[in-house]
């Protein structure tokens, strides 16, 4: 014998449950087991064993039983069929709402992808070519934050290769005004139309000439004069402080031998400051001004002094012009003062003035140059110019 549990048997024979559901076991035929009281009609139903669909009392029910033939029982579930509809609705409206979720977030996703990703990289793509048109110089940044970092690198990377080109435009710009100066500097400095060979032989001629006859004031100014065209013509580009220096003694011992015992040179250069490089045709210039301006109403003695010396802590040369002559007004010197600090190139055909020295200075030198202008009326003029050692990167 073999003890079996109803209640166990009984759950076996549905998945669901539901209010009017039947569950019986028969044993034998006879109904042993019902999961609710059943009225007559039903009893009977359940005894015939109908399969399939039926009616009973205006209700229609679906019947499924499983036989059990080894222990001669049956367990029968009666269902009615509206309530099983009822349940495939709901699980049909489940599936419904499920799908429509999952369009939805297939849409919305679609959206994502076409308004951060396909839209912002379709901009980038045609801000590229109006980039290459020169139409904008620079990406519209997306608000993907990947993509801004790509947009924010690319245009880092314009930025450096536009400033590169600037200042390569600039360099060569530069480079060809500093040597265009260098040259008008030269050219203005003596208006040389001649042959230098057939100068500097002419010249050397009329110096052996005063050797012979032992005119030794008329050979020394040429000696003088052939050395200050030798190095206007001849000179590099860039010279020492000390080859400068000489120039300019070439150039005193003239003007002194025009006039004697008129003007007194004084030179106060350290060592240091004497193999300090500068630009040439810089400092005869201001000795020229002082002479021909400063000098020009004073009673002796006419003094000017050079001053030298080598900054320690950034190696600037600073180089000074004094002279103890009649100063310039302060009217003019305030316009004079606008002129140097202009940037403008200095338009002077008739000599070599301030204005295209501190010119040609910041053309080869750049920011790194500067300069200051000191006078007092009836007193003494200053020019003081602080040179570095090597041009800026932009003037190299």
């Amino acid at each position: 014998m073999a003890l079996i549990d109803i209640n166990i048997l009984a759950g076996l024979s549905s998945s669901g449950n539901y209010e009017r559901e039947i569950k019986a076991i028969l044993y034998c035929d006879n109904v042993v087991y019902t999961s609710r009281e059943v009225s007559q009609a039903e009893m009977a139903a359940l005894q015939e064993g109908i399969q399939g669909h039926f009616r009973l009392g205006g209700v229609e029910f679906t019947c499924h039983t499983v036989m059990l033939e080894n222990l001669d029982m049956s367990i029968v579930d009666l269902v009615p069929t509206a309530d099983l509809l009822q349940n495939s609705v709901m699980a049909w409206n489940i599936g419904t709402a499920v799908l429509l979720v999952t369009c939805a977030c297939l849409i919305f996703s679609t959206w994502f992808i076409l308004h951060h990703i396909s839209v912002p990289v379709k901009q980038m793509v045609t801000d590229m070519r109006d980039i290459q048109k020169g139409v904008q110089k620079s990406l519209t940044l997306p608000k993907l934050s990947d993509l801004r970092y790509v947009a924010e690198s690319v245009n880092r990377t314009l930025d450096v290769l536009e400033t590169s080109n600037r200042r390569q435009q600039e360099m060569s710009h530069t480079l060809y005004q500093t040597t265009l100066g260098q040259k008008q500097a030269q050219l203005n400095a003596y208006k040389n139309q001649i042959s230098p060979h057939f100068l500097f032989n002419t010249l050397e001629s009329m110096r052996s000439m005063a050797h012979h006859y032992q005119v030794p004031i008329l050979e020394n100014m040429l000696t003088s004069l052939a050395s200050l065209f030798r190095y206007s013509l001849r000179s590099n580009l860039v010279v020492s402080l000390r080859e400068e220096l000489n120039h300019v003694q070439y150039y005193f011992n003239v003007m002194d031998m025009r006039t004697p015992q008129r003007y007194e040179l004084r030179v106060e250069v350290s060592s240091e400051a004497l193999r300090h490089p500068l630009l040439s045709m810089v400092l005869q210039p201001l000795v020229e001004n002082s002479i021909t301006h400063g000098f020009r109403r004073k009673r002796k003695p006419c003094i000017l002094l050079l001053q030298g010396q080598v900054n320690e802590e950034n190696g600037m040369l600073c180089l000074t012009v004094v002279d103890n002559g009649t100063g310039i007004p302060m009217e003019k010197l305030q316009e004079l003062e606008q002129r140097c600090f202009q940037e403008e190139e200095a338009l002077h055909n008739d000599h070599i003035g301030l204005e295209n020295v501190l010119h040609r200075l910041r053309l080869f030198y750049g920011d790194d140059f500067r300069f200051s202008l000191r006078s007092k009326e009836g007193h003494y003029t200053a020019v003081t110019l602080y040179i570095p050692k090597f041009p800026s990167e932009l003037s190299r």
